[in-house]
């Protein structure tokens, strides 16, 4: 219930967040480690108060026995909470570090998961695998830090138990020896020592308490500062607040949407006057935090009803902060902002695609049968996606992968775009939706859409567009013009503008008005099925982990080392000994007598010290030491496996089932796995405060439950004829308990994945969810989820439960078994017998609990391992062991390509090249063009290594690629990928990810961009890129600084420069010209302009080669290349 509460708490809390306040990574942390370590600590609240009355009522037994002394155990008792108190502080602290730690780590590792096809392409993986390996050798180094804390703790909290009955019973037989009393008797110690044992219990159990109540407090203050981060502030106005459908569920918004479309108001609109005000700003001026400068100054405008409106301006002038100020993502800081109707809809410049399928996206969170068809046909096909879906087998059920990575740039924009249209709101927003669209493709979609017969002018919507494609600027009733300093240059229509003498006028494109008669768009014959994508097959790679594994505690074993491992037995031999061997002296010593003394208390005080040292240095060697050489090794071989597995992976695997095991499988085996593993191996009959989720924890050991065992049996010669039959039982029991417990963990791992996947694309999406009112509905999905997980974390509880009471039962049969024996066979046992095994059942339940627990804790934290183990295994790389041939160190050194006869396709589906035979001489320039879909990033992919080849071979100054390991290629190959990669971190290590340029080198390649002044002004080359974001185009120029400072001979352009203007291309274009003047280059582009001064223009189309040839040639004749110009 407190999981659950805390949980859909925080995911409420996120839906109100400011976007960018919060990264994804402390939300995820917050998820799963920080509300696991309090729901942990929970139960200890209720062993606080009955272990202060069991402490009163030990004294008061304790006093009937030894009197005044009975103080004894109070006072060492005492003095270690105190100093356990002075260890928290410290210790609290500590772990707010490690965690931040964790948190930073986790956000290079989300940020690397989320863009590994750019990645790849960079050819840094490399690089990014050091990185991220580094920040969790930093974040353990903090771990270690801390665990030391947690030592230091177990040690203090183990005195009390330790030497607590060797100071009161040598004080008592000190003072009767010197009074002349009656020694020390076998009944009195015994008895003594019981009941200090049930004093000093709760007393440890109290300072078990103080780190997991400490940890738990730690966890409170991060989720309580996530919870208090700054909200969204909605200070727009509308004619009616009480009318804003944001907040209501998104099925009463699509009934509303329906009432729209079939009610035609006499202007063709939304029952709105054509001169109504949809948008109006005065005197607006926007800051992206508080903290920051403004971006926009003094914005005033006025945006009419059912009317479509552009902005324009160069990078970074603030066209999408004006965007969100609309949408209400961002507050005005001073000024007003008036909009006619919260219904919106936003469509990103970066497309937000949840791992859905193509009709689920569009339609949003409906329930099938709510599904408009004839509605959703319209739109598919205004978005030119009806042909794309006739290409794929499952049509429109197909997933599209952890942010649409099995889709094309253009495809994922007009997807997102459609689920725009498909909402039917009043007002839509739309962030350069046409950058990674091909000329042909986006002068159809435009028609269709925004055209005077497209369906937002049949809608009645008020349309706001930014744009960088300043060919569709006619088609505007208003256009706003923002200037790099933030402020409106100028505004007006299409025909005052460019006769004046302003930014409009002096962009240089071929504008031309879009056909007065526009587009009729016919409702297409519904060919798509209705039916719900299939389910999904369940995950096989964890097999081995349902049915136990040897080879797993091996493979674990290996990451520790054999040299650790000895060295743990060692202590724990040591200490074992030390501890058990106490109460044969102590028998010894009662049945002497009183005769030496001195040397009785001196075995027993050295014994007592000596297991005090030996449990320290034990959970030292393994909560420090070993943690942090097996996780550091562990974390790596994931890593690893990550970074090699082929492209194909990441589209078919959810973002959030891989984060998992670099969140929740790091999280059991730093923590859960070590503690489970030290609770199987070891055993005293005295909780010791380990630090971790578990809760009062007792050392447990096979080795020292047998020795209990046999020392209960000395109790009783015939007590011996019952072990055979508490083994069968003990068998029997962990058999039932370890499989049920081991596939509940199992299922509850599982269970994580989606809850986490969920929790990452909403934070992804949190603008296109709120401006489309789908809270609600996210919520419910939310909660159905959550549900799902904690289905089998409840059961696991459950089971926990029913172990205790079977255990205790059994205890108790033994203890009643050994008194009766006792009693009616005086003549097979002794005093002292007696007391020892009294004294050992006292712990034996604890043994027998935490053995069996621990054990299965152990078992099912092994899961971790088993999966790392697994994924490692059966995650295919993509090097093969054919590839061995290592060029010379300046390959290539010419740029002569060569594709022959190249066929590739993205796994098992269908062809995505086909036949493509091309010659690429060295030093020449390549543009690569056609319709979106088409191929181009593809032959990209392929000459990466990213796309698999199944025919023909691609040759590089001699050598062919499929001989040549992946990672060499693409480190030597300086590629720009169409998303820009930027990591969580300073310009300097987004600029340099090898370090191994100077600053001025970097400064330079800056400068040459125009971005250095910007950057220098929010703080240099350590200033943090996440901190102050870039925008989408000025980080394309930052792309294109970074590939300046790499050496090589091949430069590859996707799409490089699709979300910047005109005027910043044509310097990019001169840049690339001077920089790269005798590299051969090869770049994708949509605008025709870009490459009409190749060497060679490739016209590619459904995969293939179309033509190719110079571009005066082809534009000279009839051609492809020819069609897409007159577009462009």
């Amino acid at each position: 219930m407190f999981r659950g509460s805390l949980v859909s708490l925080i995911y409420c809390r996120t839906l109100d967040l400011r976007t960018g306040v919060y990264d994804e990574s402390a939300a995820v942390t917050l998820m799963s480690t920080d509300i696991d370590r309090i729901e942990s600590s929970l139960e200890d609240i209720h062993e606080t108060w009955a272990n202060i009355i069991e402490i009163g009522l030990g004294l008061w037994l304790l006093e009937r026995q030894v009197g005044w002394v009975c103080v004894v155990p109070i006072i060492a008792s005492t003095t270690c909470t105190l100093a356990s108190f002075r260890i928290a502080k410290p210790m609290r602290n500590g772990q707010q570090i490690w965690v931040k730690a964790i948190q930073q780590r986790v956000a290079i590792t989300s940020s690397m998961l989320g863009s590994m096809k750019s990645v790849k392409m960079l050819g840094i993986s490399e690089t990014i695998s050091s990185l991220v390996q580094s920040q969790r050798v930093r974040e353990l180094s903090y771990f270690e830090k801390y665990r030391m804390y947690v030592v230091w703790m177990n040690v203090a909290a183990n005195i009390p138990a330790m030497l607590s009955p060797l100071i009161t019973l040598a004080i008592y037989a000190i003072l009767s020896h010197v009074q002349g009393g009656n020694p020390l008797s076998t009944a009195q110690a015994f008895t003594s020592i019981s009941i200090i044992i049930l004093v000093t219990n709760p007393v440890a159990s109290l300072i078990s308490i103080i780190p997991t109540f400490t940890s738990a407090f730690a966890c409170f203050d991060r989720i309580e500062m996530f919870l208090l981060a700054q909200s969204r502030e909605e200070n727009r106005q509308t004619p009616d607040d009480s009318s804003s459908v944001v907040n209501q569920p998104f099925s009463s918004q699509h009934n509303e949407s329906i009432e729209l479309l079939n009610y035609t108001p006499k202007d063709g609109r939304t029952g709105r006057s054509k001169e109504s005000i949809a948008v109006t700003m005065t005197s607006v001026t926007v800051s992206p935090a508080q903290e920051l400068p403004p971006i926009l100054h003094d914005i005033h405008l006025g945006i009419k009803c059912s009317s479509l409106s552009m902005i324009v301006g160069p990078i970074g002038s603030g066209k999408s902060t004006l965007l969100k100020v609309i949408l209400g993502e961002l507050p005005s800081q001073h000024g007003l902002c008036y909009v006619i109707s919260k219904r919106m809809a936003y469509c990103p410049q970066e497309p937000w695609l949840p791992n859905m399928s193509v009709k689920q996206i569009v339609c949003g969170p409906l329930d099938r049968m709510d599904i408009d068809e004839e509605w959703y046909q319209t739109v598919m096909h205004a978005c030119v996606l009806d042909q794309d879906m006739k290409q794929i087998p499952q049509g429109d059920q197909v997933l599209v992968g952890s942010r649409g990575l099995t889709l094309s740039g253009g495809q994922k924009q007009r997807l997102a775009l459609a689920r725009t249209v498909y909402a039917r709101r009043d007002v839509v927003l739309l962030d350069d939706v046409f950058s990674a669209l091909d000329t042909n493709t986006e002068h159809l979609v435009f028609n269709r859409l925004l055209g005077k017969s497209g369906l937002f002018r049949q809608l009645g919507s008020t349309v706001v567009l930014v744009t960088h494609a300043t060919r569709h600027l006619p088609a505007a009733e208003h256009i706003i013009v923002l200037g790099i300093d933030g402020r409106i240059a100028e505004q007006g229509t299409f025909e005052d503008l460019r006769s004046g003498n302003g930014y409009v006028k002096s962009l240089l494109f071929q504008a031309s008005r879009p056909e007065e008669k526009g587009e009729n768009v016919p409702v297409p014959t519904n060919t798509t099925s209705s039916t719900l994508p299939p389910e999904s097959s369940p995950n096989v790679d964890d097999v081995t982990r349902r049915v136990g594994d040897i080879a797993v505690y091996k493979y674990y074993l290996r990451s520790i080392g054999w040299r650790m491992t000895l060295i743990y037995l060692t202590f724990l031999i040591v200490y074992t000994f030390s501890s058990k061997f106490t109460q044969v002296i102590l028998k010894w010593w009662t049945e002497a007598g009183g005769t030496h003394l001195g040397m009785y208390i001196g075995i027993y005080t050295v014994l007592n010290l000596c297991g005090l040292v030996f449990i320290g240095l034990m959970i030292w060697q393994m909560i420090v030491k070993i943690v942090v050489k097996s996780a550091q090794r562990l974390h790596w071989i994931l890593l690893q496996s990550v970074m090699s597995a082929p492209l194909s992976f990441f589209a078919s695997t959810d973002t959030g089932v891989t984060l998992n095991r670099f969140s929740e499988d790091m999280t059991l085996i730093d923590g859960t796995l070590p503690i489970a593993t030290l609770v199987t191996t070891t055993s005293i009959d005295k909780p010791m405060p380990v630090y971790s989720q578990l809760l009062l924890i007792k050392i447990s050991d096979i080795g020292q439950g047998t020795a209990e065992i046999i020392l209960i049996s000395t109790g009783a010669t015939y007590m011996a004829i019952t072990i055979p039959f508490c083994f069968l039982v003990l068998y029997i029991l962990q058999k039932v308990y370890l499989r049920t417990s081991r596939q509940l963990r199992f299922m509850d791992l599982e269970a994580r994945s989606p809850l986490y996947s969920h929790f990452l694309e909403t934070l992804e999406g949190l603008s296109t969810i709120r401006a489309l009112g789908w809270q609600e509905a996210y919520i419910q999905e939310n909660l159905l989820r959550l549900d799902t997980s904690q289905k089998p974390h409840y059961l696991l509880y459950c089971i926990q439960r029913w172990l205790n009471l079977v255990l205790d039962l059994l205890v108790a049969a033994l203890a009643v078994i050994v008194v009766a024996l006792a009693v009616q066979l005086r003549s097979t046992t002794s005093g002292g017998a007696i007391g020892i095994a009294l004294n050992n059942v006292l712990g034996f339940n604890s043994t027998l609990a935490n053995l069996i627990t621990f054990w299965t804790s152990l078992e099912t934290s092994l899961g971790a391992i088993a999966r790392i183990k697994g994924f490692a295994a059966s995650t295919i790389p993509e090097d093969r062991q054919e590839e061995t041939v290592i060029p010379e160190d300046n390959w290539p050194n010419k740029g002569a390509i060569e594709f022959h006869n190249v066929t590739a396709s993205y796994g098992s589906g269908q062809p995505a090249l086909q036949d493509i035979s091309l010659k690429i001489a060295p030093g020449q320039k390549v543009g690569i063009c056609g319709r979106t879909g088409s191929g181009k990033s593809s032959l990209l992919l392929a000459l990466l290594r990213l796309l698999d080849l199944t025919s023909g071979t691609i040759t590089i100054d001699t050598h062919p690629l499929p001989t040549l390991p992946h990672s060499l290629i693409r480190q030597r190959l300086i590629a720009i990928p169409q998303e820009p990669f930027l990591l969580t971190g300073t310009v300097r290590l987004n600029a340099d990810p090898t370090h191994t340029h100077p600053d001025p080198t970097i400064i330079t390649a800056l400068a040459k961009l125009n971005l250095w002044t910007l950057l220098s002004s929010r703080g240099g080359l350590d200033a943090d890129m996440t901190t102050q974001p870039l925008s989408q185009g000025q980080q394309q120029l930052f792309c294109l600084a970074r590939a300046m400072l790499r050496p090589g001979r091949v430069l590859l352009l996707d799409e490089a420069t699709s979300c910047v203007d005109a005027e910043t291309d044509q310097m990019v274009q001169r840049v690339v010209r001077e920089e790269f003047a005798e590299w051969t280059i090869l770049s994708v582009a949509h605008r025709v302009g870009t490459i009409v001064d190749a060497d060679l223009v490739v016209v590619m189309g459904g995969g293939r080669v179309v033509e190719m040839g110079a571009p005066g040639e082809l534009l000279g004749r009839e051609s492809a290349f020819r069609e897409l110009a007159g577009r462009g």
